[in-house]
C-alpha cells in the first residue's frame, strides 16, 4: 500500500481534483486505509470494533447501571493502541480533517502523554509508524 497513489489508497473517496490537497474523507475510511498499513507492517494493534460500542449503547435491553459501568472504561480509548515487540505502544485517534477531541479523550491524552497521537490523514499515520519503527528497532 505504501507504493499506491492517494486515490488508490482512498478508492471512492479520492476526487482528480482533491489530490493535490487535503483530502476530506470520512473518519472510518482513513481508520480502514491505517489498520491495512498496520497490517501490511505486521504491527499488533487493539481496536474495539464499532459492533461493539452499537451493542452496548445502541440497545434498550442494556441496562443503564451496565452502560455507565462500561462508557466510564471506554470512556477517551483512542482508536488503535500499537504495539510494538520491543514493548513500546502508540495511542492514535484517528479523526478526519475537521473533526475535534472529545473531553474523555482530552483526559486520555493528558494520561498516556507522549505516546498520543492524533492523527488526521494516513500520511501522517504512515510517516510517524514509519519513524517509531526505526526508532524503536535500534
Amino acid at each position: 500500500m505504501a507504493n499506491l497513489s492517494k486515490k488508490k489508497q482512498l478508492g471512492k473517496y479520492a476526487k482528480p481534483k482533491d489530490l493535490g490537497k487535503a483530502l476530506k474523507i470520512p473518519e472510518s475510511a482513513l481508520q480502514k486505509v491505517c489498520e491495512d498499513y498496520l497490517i501490511i507492517r505486521r504491527l499488533a494493534f487493539i481496536r474495539i470494533p464499532d459492533a461493539v460500542y452499537r451493542e452496548i449503547f445502541g440497545r434498550r435491553s442494556v441496562s443503564v447501571r451496565l452502560r455507565s459501568l462500561v462508557s466510564s472504561y471506554l470512556k477517551g480509548l483512542p482508536d488503535l493502541t500499537i504495539l510494538f515487540q520491543s514493548g513500546h505502544y502508540l495511542a492514535i485517534e484517528l479523526k478526519s480533517r475537521t473533526g475535534k477531541m472529545s473531553q474523555g479523550q482530552k483526559n486520555y491524552k493528558k494520561l498516556v502523554g507522549d505516546n498520543y497521537y492524533v492523527i488526521k490523514s494516513f500520511d501522517a499515520f504512515r510517516k510517524l509508524i514509519d519513524e517509531k519503527i526505526a526508532e524503536y528497532n535500534n
